[in-house]
């Protein structure tokens, strides 16, 4: 966190919330929900191997006492490093929090409606294994549904060679890029921004909230790669399960699509379906819970069928065709064999479905396939 001899190399850009504070108050602004985020601060600084440091700084305003109710404690960020965690009183008097030994939350003193808590802290990551000398940030969000955002900024600090892909959603700000010893700054600002009014059956938020992702030497194509890396341990063949798949599938002189068939049916009689999509195949499959698709691709394989693992894209979630990867695009896995007629997919989730099922939300979406090429494909629409 700090360079040898000197400050940390994120400390130039650190901010005084007192200013933040004073600048609200002097300006006349005002808002009506029951709390407004008056500062909402963020740097990544990135070094030349792709690690960097988060420093985040936020500022809350609490005007009424369900707000006082509802940030009352605040759980330090895993990793983080405080530097700044306290209530500020209408008058100005600063109050910092005691820690209590055994307590897992740190409670903020004496709050009540019309003070302000403050907090900010940074933290380091390691450069991602997944993207060699190159790096992906999360994205930042300038509105929400909630809350008022009096001062919303992002800063990312990169090496000055270095040139930073940008992923915008909605009405996202242009950024301000500057060069200034040896590093270019990139800055994304929006001021008093209003919550939105959520409509009911709207498109996924994520499409028109305004946001940024960013990042540098990340593909859709190393994204998929690491995810077989980390499956490829993941499916280890087990002789009971090689046994149990042959006792599902009965004769040996059936069809692929007919031997798919039943052991689509026992997994869905079977196994209690779970999100651990990284779990261990044969692990899943003896304790009868688990991720029912990767269960099914684990048995079909031992039972020689071939299939491929995909993620599909849900109709209710973000359309817009990204620049950079992230893990909520694609978030709904899904198998592909090929039939004797063409490609059949299967989805494993709902029980006595029957075997040639698709979701209506999944039905015509693209999936991206963990396979080599990271091929991308359209799952099949429904039958009429």
């Amino acid at each position: 966190l700090r360079a040898v001899g000197g400050e940390s190399p994120i400390e130039p850009f650190r901010r005084d919330g007192a200013a933040v504070i004073r600048e609200l108050e002097e300006s006349g602004r005002t808002y009506e929900e029951p709390m407004v985020l008056v500062y909402d601060y963020t740097v990544y600084r990135v070094f030349e191997d792709g690690s960097m440091l988060e420093l985040t700084h936020n500022i809350f305003r609490l005007q009424s006492q369900e707000a006082v109710d509802a940030m009352g404690e605040f759980a330090v960020p895993d990793g983080a490093q405080m530097l700044t965690l306290q209530t500020v009183k209408a008058d100005g008097t600063r109050l910092e929090p005691d820690e209590i030994a055994g307590k897992e939350t740190i409670s903020f003193p004496n709050l009540s409606p019309g003070d302000y808590i403050e907090f900010e802290y940074v933290r380091g990551a390691p450069s991602p294994a997944g993207y060699p000398r190159g790096f992906l940030g999360g994205r930042f969000y300038f509105r929400n549904y909630e809350t008022p955002f009096d001062l919303s900024q992002l800063t990312v600090v990169t090496p000055e060679d270095v040139e930073l892909v940008v992923d915008p959603r909605g009405e996202a700000p242009e950024a301000e890029v500057e060069t200034r010893d040896g590093v270019r700054v990139h800055r994304w600002t929006v001021r008093e921004s209003r919550p939105f009014e959520q409509e009911p059956a709207s498109i996924a938020a994520r499409e028109f909230f305004p946001s940024v992702a960013w990042g540098h030497g990340a593909t859709w194509e190393q994204y998929v790669e690491t995810l077989r890396d980390v499956l490829a341990d993941r499916d280890v063949r087990d002789p009971a399960a090689a046994r149990l798949a042959r006792e599902i599938v009965g004769e040996t002189r059936s069809t692929p699509e007919q031997r798919a068939a039943r052991l689509h049916r026992w997994v869905l009689q079977n196994i209690e379906d779970s999100q651990d999509v990284f779990g261990l195949a044969p692990a899943m499959l003896a304790a009868r819970t688990g991720n029912r698709t990767r269960v099914l691709g684990y048995l079909m394989a031992l039972a020689g069928v071939e299939v491929e693992m995909g993620l599909a894209r849900s109709f209710a979630g973000d359309a817009t065709e990204g620049r950079l990867p992230d893990d909520d695009t694609f978030q709904n896995l899904v198998l592909r064999m090929q039939g004797s007629e063409g490609p059949v997919w299967i989805h494993a989730g709902a029980r006595g479905a029957p075997f040639d099922y698709i979701p209506p939300v999944l039905a015509g979406m693209d999936a991206l396939m963990l396979n080599e090429a990271a091929e991308r494909a359209t799952i099949a629409d429904r039958a009429l």
